[in-house]
């Protein structure tokens, strides 16, 4: 689990609110205050996790604690966005990174960083237009051609395949906060 995860949570009490078979409600909340507190919701075959940090609705398994459970520290969360049927609207699970975009066309580079001012002339025209949003960012590289017409020697980069999105921070808390929670209410059996 993240650090900044466990001292986020590290006042937070259990509440059993249903604990029926595979229909559970259980909160998760520091006494007197709503900040990251959240709520695990399940039904056959679903869990939902609303709160202070978002709300999401996975599909998997009958029981889907018994799903979220033994994945330890390093959470599989593209397998959990896979599973993931209902998003929060306002965080979604991805979306754009500047900073992944950059380090995607640098590694694209390194096929053709011995081509000598590709990456002087690449700074200049296409790597600035990382925070000018996806669209930008992509229409540049596309229309990006480094070399010689004349000769037919020109390079040209493409980013078709590429995916420029991050998992948002809502999404990895809410997946830290369904592992963490089962294993509270693991460790109570109520």
């Amino acid at each position: 689990m993240d650090s900044e995860f466990l001292k986020a949570v590290e006042d937070h009490e259990m509440s059993v609110v249903w604990n029926e078979g595979n229909f559970r409600h259980l909160t998760f909340a520091r006494l007197g205050t709503s900040i990251y507190a959240f709520q695990l919701t399940t039904w056959p075959g679903y869990l939902a996790i609303t709160g202070d940090m978002g709300s999401y609705v996975f599909c998997r398994a009958a029981d889907m604690f018994k799903f979220f459970r033994g994945f330890g520290d390093t959470l599989p969360l593209g397998y959990f966005a896979e599973k993931c049927v209902a998003e929060d609207t306002a965080c979604g699970i991805r979306r754009y990174s500047p900073t992944l975009a950059r380090k995607v066309l640098a590694d694209m580079l390194e096929d053709y960083k011995d081509l000598p001012g590709i990456s002087e002339e690449l700074q200049l025209e296409v790597m600035w237009t990382a925070d000018e949003g996806e669209h930008y960012f992509r229409e540049a590289v596309r229309n990006f051609n480094f070399g010689s017409k004349s000769t037919g020697d020109v390079i040209g980069l493409d980013l078709t395949e590429s995916d420029l999105r991050e998992f948002t921070p809502q999404f990895q808390w809410c997946c830290q906060a369904i592992v963490w929670g089962i294993g509270q209410y693991d460790r109570c059996k109520p």
